[in-house]
């Protein structure tokens, strides 16, 4: 509000006091726009949060492969194709989607005998895979396919292991032979 200025001239008066009103509205508009760029960076900051919140909640997506070559199987479940990995931090779940496969040359039965493949994940088991046969052949290959899906609550950081368990039914059947394999893949996606 402009006051009269008593050390100014009757003819200055009306000059001081249209230079005061100016500069209280110019405040007044500089309050007014402090305020609005205020809001707006409340806003922004609310906006990047709930950004930054989407982001984390976003799927990590992995693929893991590991082979083993040259094997031989036993009569109990071993693993002969295996990973490991960590879970990433704020991630507390994931979905598993494993395929493996083997291949196993029956070297003694002449397919009298057949092999099995199971999945474990951490200690849960899937279910068995019985071998099929390449039927006649002079010596019989024993084929495993194993595809399996898990979707598990894991701590984040946490360290888990996925293997790939072979066993023969007759623990002689297949010895080491360098066509014998094993091989394990998995997508694993975590999740919040």
């Amino acid at each position: 509000m402009a006051h009269p200025q008593p050390y100014l001239d009757n003819t200055s008066q009306p000059w001081a006091k249209w230079i005061t009103t100016e500069v209280e509205n110019g405040n007044a508009r500089d309050d007014r726009l402090e305020n609005d760029i205020q809001n707006q960076l409340k806003q922004l900051n609310s906006s990047i949060t709930n950004l930054n919140a989407q982001v984390k909640a976003l799927p990590i997506n992995q693929v893991f492969v590991n082979r083993n070559i040259g094997i031989g199987v036993n009569g109990t479940y071993t693993p002969y194709a295996s990973f490991g990995f960590y879970v990433p931090e704020g991630k507390r779940g994931a979905k598993v989607i494993i395929n493996a496969n083997a291949a196993l040359l029956d070297t003694t039965t002449a397919g009298v005998t057949t092999a099995y493949g199971r999945i474990n994940f951490g200690g849960l088991t899937s279910v068995e895979f019985p071998a099929s046969k390449d039927a006649g052949a002079s010596q019989v290959n024993n084929i495993i396919v194993a595809n399996y899906g898990y979707n598990v609550n894991l701590n984040p950081g946490g360290y888990y292991n996925i293997s790939f368990e072979l066993k023969g039914l007759n623990p002689t059947a297949y010895p080491v032979n360098a066509q014998n394999f094993a091989l394990i893949t998995a997508l694993v996606s975590f999740g919040g």
